[in-house]
């Protein structure tokens, strides 16, 4: 699973926090002051999918 934030890999930090509970990965976001777009990249031997959406602020 690769999270991206309008095209780059998300790495941890105080607004955006991928954790892992076992096959199940979340996107924590907090305190984020920039909108963006939001990916989320799964691949496996069977293919790959990837699903997106747009973060908007106010």
């Amino acid at each position: 699973i690769t999270w991206l934030f309008n095209g780059k890999p998300i790495i941890n930090g105080k607004d955006l926090r991928i954790s892992v509970d076992g096959n199940c990965q979340r996107l924590d976001i907090s305190g984020i002051r920039d909108a963006g777009s939001i990916s989320c990249h799964a691949e496996n031997i069977a293919g790959s999918a990837i699903c997106t959406t747009r973060l908007e602020t106010g």
